[in-house]
Parts: C-alpha cells; structure tokens; sequence
C-alpha cells in the first residue's frame, strides 16, 4: 500500500499502525514549556533543564552550579516544532539489550534497555582519520589528536551482534567517520554487511575517493545501496569556509556523474548540505531544485545543520546557528 501524503499529516500514527507492529503512541511531554536533562557543555556534569516558547521560537536554558547559566536556540520557528510532534511514535524497545545501566543515560550509552525503540539507522564510525582537514569538523582526527580506528573483526562483530537484535535488526547500516572510505578494509565491511543481509548499506562521505569511477564501481560491486554525500552547495567560497579548499564543487560533481554511471544502474545519492548561517543558508532552495533536476541519481537531500557545541560563546553561536525548523 502506497500512502498519500494527506493520509499521512492528518492520521499518522493510524496509517503507521496498519504498516508497523513495533511502534506505539509516545509518552514524550510535548508541552511548553517542560522539564528535562542536559549536560553542561564545560564539566559535563548532567543538569537540569527548560525548553521553552519565546518569540515564536523555541529555546533551551539550563545552569550549572559551578559553570553558570546556559541558554541556545533549540529551534527556530515553533510551528514547525509543534507539527514535527504530530509524528512523534515510540517503538517497543530492545528485548536483547547489550548495555548494562551503570550511571544511567547518558554515560551508559549502547543498547540499553532504556530504549524507547530499536536501531533505525546505525552509523558506524570506522575510522577518525580524513582526507579533508575541514575547519568546522569535530570529527577527525585532526581535531580530537589521536587516531581512531576499528579493524575488520570489531566491525564484522557489530554487524553480527546488530542482525540479532530483537524484535528487529536495523533496516540500514552507515559507515562513517572521519572518512570511512579511506579504511583499508571498507569494501570488506560493506561485503560483510552484504552478506548479513542489511537491506540498506550505505556510506557517509566527503566524495574524494569517489571521484574515481572504479572505486565507485568498486563499491557497488562490494554491495553498497546508497551514498550519502557531503555537498554544501556551489560556491567555491563556501567550500573554503567549510572545508578548507575552494575547488571541491568539481569533485562533487564528478561523484554525481560517477553514481549516474555505474552498472547495473545508478548508485542511490543523498545530498548532504551542512548549512552554516550566513555561508551557504541562502543556497537551501537552489541545492533542493539541483535535486529534483537529477533524480535519475539523487533520492534525497539531507540538510545538517552545523554543530556548534562546548567552549563558545551565546552571541558567537547565534552567529552561525541554523536550525531545521
């Protein structure tokens, strides 16, 4: 059964149930303002905290006994965030979790049975090392000063710890980083994934090494579903300001091409924009037609808002924050 979209914004969680048997009304407080947990940003220590209305926007405040007040903007226009709640479903939980609760959430993070749902989506994170040495990546080696890498058996015992989750195995598998494809042994994993039988393996990826058609071709002969590519618009000053370099749209374009080409059909992209407030926000409609205009190749574009988190200052953040609503 295909569903309307009408169906779909008016009885969302009636349409799903006749889909789904692992998914239940939710028991998130959608009310403003409300109570919950966060973190300070400087010792970590878990704090109490606000999310509320102002001004048609929606912010978080929380305070530190020994760091002081914290206040950010959680999201910026409320309507959006009030219809996003229409949506808002649990799932069942972990019957096998694979965490034990030690100091609770968050510093027990894993397969806890704290879940209010299964794995959708698992992004493994296989290597921190890049080939970009991007000015906003928190992510990389570079950044963090020390290498992280998992090897082929850690990564081969993830995927077969995660299709024996219960009551289901996560429908998609992301490798991740850093830069995953730049791990020696990243066709093996995706091999592996393949042969467990994952129905969506895909990849996150800056694109270098997918400049090269045979690597590219490579990669879908290895069994990857879809490439998730960072792309962040076509001005070659916004690639120097997010990435460091100015001629990375060329590259892009060539991955595009690439994924057009490769046999037997085109390799699934999805366009991943991190928009930066006044970089490249006012190339969000021109990314999304770019889209629409190639659909043969690209099924999707993905905006990320750029993280900005720990040590920086309340105005210097609402410089570049960007929220999806």
């Amino acid at each position: 059964m295909r569903l309307g979209v009408g169906e779909v914004k008016k009885k969302p969680l009636e349409v799903l149930e006749r889909k789904l048997s692992v998914v239940q009304p939710t028991n998130l407080d959608t009310s403003l303002p409300r109570r919950t947990l966060s973190l300070c940003p400087e010792c970590r220590r878990l704090i109490p905290a606000e999310i509320y209305q102002e001004d048609e926007k929606v912010f978080i405040s929380k305070r530190c006994p020994d760091h002081g007040e914290f206040r950010d903007l959680y999201y910026g226009d409320l309507e959006t965030f009030e219809r996003f709640h229409e949506f808002a479903l649990d799932g069942v939980g972990v019957e096998n979790p694979h965490t034990t609760i030690r100091n609770s959430c968050p510093y027990d993070c894993g397969l806890c049975e704290q879940h209010y749902s299964h794995p959708g989506i698992v992004n493994i994170d296989i290597t921190n090392r890049c080939n970009l040495r991007c000015p906003i990546c928190f992510a990389n080696a570079n950044a963090l000063g020390y290498v992280f890498e998992l090897d082929y058996e850690h990564v081969a015992a993830m995927l077969e710890l995660l299709k024996e989750l219960r009551p289901v195995s996560p429908p998609a598998i992301q490798f991740s980083g850093g830069e995953p494809t730049i791990h020696r042994d990243f066709l093996k994993m995706i091999r592996k994934a393949r042969e467990l039988g994952f129905p969506q393996i895909q990849v996150a990826t800056n694109g270098v090494k997918l400049a090269d058609f045979q690597f590219t071709q490579a990669l879908v002969d290895a069994g990857l579903h879809t490439v998730y590519l960072q792309f962040d618009g076509f001005k070659e000053e916004v690639y120097e300001t997010a990435r460091g370099m100015k001629d990375l749209l060329e590259v892009k374009m060539r991955v595009i091409e690439n994924c057009r080409r490769v046999k037997p059909e085109p390799l699934s992209t999805v366009l991943v924009p991190t928009v930066l407030k006044g970089v490249n926000d006012d190339e969000v409609g021109e990314i999304v037609n770019f889209g629409l205009e190639n659909l043969d190749v690209i099924r999707a574009v993905n905006f990320q808002p750029v993280s900005l988190s720990g040590r920086i200052g309340y105005d210097e953040r609402m410089k570049f924050r960007y929220t999806i609503g």
